[in-house]
């Protein structure tokens, strides 16, 4: 039974910006020719994911102390348990390599994005900006819009790259804020009401500027040939998942709510998933998947059978170890 409650199009936006993580890493592993798709992909997706995160993000502590509690019980302890599981299915593969710990260990440490299970840096990033706007929200509108342009020359001007992703948490912060700006005000009503033209509109918009700006990556904070079109094509890439999600606003399916309940554990574990998933069908099934990687409906079905895993994967998590996924409510 589906959830009357839910947001629908929320659900929707989440399950596709995660397929989106999951194709864009694909395209990246396997040097698809497929690039433009790639640099498409990354001009919004993440940016995409800390902007829902504001939007859904509501300060209910008065007391800092108390909104640690949170960051920690909802961000940081499933940091800790989705790489503790990855890395558990990863014992194997050190084993008969003989390597390949001290790099986990070293990843896990630092957030450092590498390793199976090295997109969880956006739940330390996350971390950060969810204790960063509970001091923003605080200020005075002219000091909170201040305080974001200065978030977004620092992104563009500081030149090192610290551990636990500090840098990339402020160069985030922009799109979390707008998120949460939006909700107060309800903006987003506007569009849905032309969800279609506003579709089409943001498209267009996004496939020009991608031809013009190239790759980005903001866990790199690499905003491409032409940096000043970074942050205002993330926005518009936002626009058009959130335009073409409305679309779809009256469509609810159990499934989609369950995979959008649990994105944060496609995120840490499609990679052991997808390494076990290669390694079963090589090895039952005598079938190289990476032989045909280069073969974009390979990898673009391969996503799908990743995220149909990941279905089960959370519904188990959600039932033994609830933790993991931040305690997020899941009915089944």
């Amino acid at each position: 039974m589906v959830n009357n409650k839910r947001i629908s199009w929320i659900d929707w936006s989440k399950v596709i910006a995660i397929y989106m993580v999951l194709l864009g890493h694909f395209i990246d592993k396997c040097n698809s020719t497929n690039v433009f798709l790639g640099h498409w992909i990354y001009s919004f997706h993440m940016p995409f994911f800390f902007f829902i995160s504001g939007y859904l993000f509501k300060i209910k502590e008065k007391r800092f102390v108390d909104l640690l509690k949170r960051v920690f019980h909802s961000l940081i302890l499933p940091y800790i348990g989705l790489n503790l599981i990855s890395n558990l299915f990863l014992v194997p593969t050190w084993i008969l390599s003989g390597t390949g710990w001290n790099e986990q260990i070293f990843y896990f440490i630092t957030a450092d994005g590498g390793g199976q299970s090295g997109p969880t840096w956006f739940l330390v990033a996350l971390a950060w900006i969810w204790i960063l706007s509970w001091w923003i929200l605080n200020l005075r509108k002219p000091i909170q819009y201040i305080t974001l342009l200065s978030s977004i020359i620092f992104a563009y001007c500081f030149p090192y790259h610290p551990w636990l992703r500090a840098d990339v948490s402020i160069a985030a912060l922009p799109f979390f804020m707008v998120g949460q700006y939006l909700r107060r005000r309800d903006w987003l009503r506007d569009i849905s009401g032309r969800a279609l033209i506003s579709f089409v509109m943001f498209f267009f918009l996004s496939i020009i500027g991608v031809y013009y700006n190239d790759g980005v990556n903001i866990y790199d904070r690499d905003f491409g040939p032409s940096p000043l079109l970074y942050y205002p094509l993330a926005f518009v890439g936002i626009g058009q998942l959130v335009a073409f999600s409305m679309l779809l606003n009256k469509l609810r399916f159990k499934i989609i709510e369950i995979l959008s309940t649990g994105t944060i554990a496609i995120m840490g574990l499609h990679g052991v998933e997808d390494l076990y998933f290669t390694t079963l069908a090589r090895r039952m099934f005598h079938v190289d998947i990476q032989a045909y990687m280069g073969i974009p409906i390979v990898y673009v079905i391969e996503c799908l059978i990743i995220m149909a895993i990941s279905y089960f994967v959370i519904i188990l998590l959600s039932k033994w170890t609830p933790w993991v996924i931040g305690n997020r409510k899941l009915s089944v």
